[in-house]
């Protein structure tokens, strides 16, 4: 396998793309900090993940920051379902119904609608009990 087909190639690519972008650091307000460790290659990356995370412990599954606005840290980084990353993103869609925030994700299941159709219905301007309806 070459490296560009490993699995944690393209999540190193962008880490790195991350690092060096200063319109990124701008446009979120926040300096990203690098790991702690030497990430400049791919190979130290790599090995990194699998001594300190080892593998994914399900085949779905991506590296993930745990706390968005903190670096690509080890202490910060875990495996996680698409879930759970689009749950912690800063563009994840939240809506307030009867005092409580939550992502569309969670009211997704909560309500047992697909996110497909909650987002279509969201995105038509429907209010929230039409959007689970």
């Amino acid at each position: 396998m070459s490296i560009k087909q490993h699995p944690l190639y393209r999540k190193w690519t962008h880490i790195q793309s991350v690092l060096k972008s200063e319109r990124y650091r701008i446009a979120n307000r926040t300096s990203i900090e690098a790991c702690e460790c030497d990430w400049t290659t791919f190979k130290d990356f790599a090995d990194d993940i699998d001594y300190f995370l080892g593998e994914p412990p399900v085949k779905h599954m991506v590296l993930h920051r745990k706390d968005t606005t903190k670096g690509w840290v080890l202490k910060n980084l875990e495996w996680a379902d698409r879930q759970r990353v689009a749950k912690t993103q800063r563009t994840a869609i939240r809506l307030k119904y009867k005092g409580q925030t939550k992502c569309l994700v969670e009211w997704c299941e909560e309500f047992q609608v697909s996110i497909w159709t909650a987002r279509r219905r969201y995105h038509k301007g429907k209010r929230f009990k039409e959007i689970f309806a």
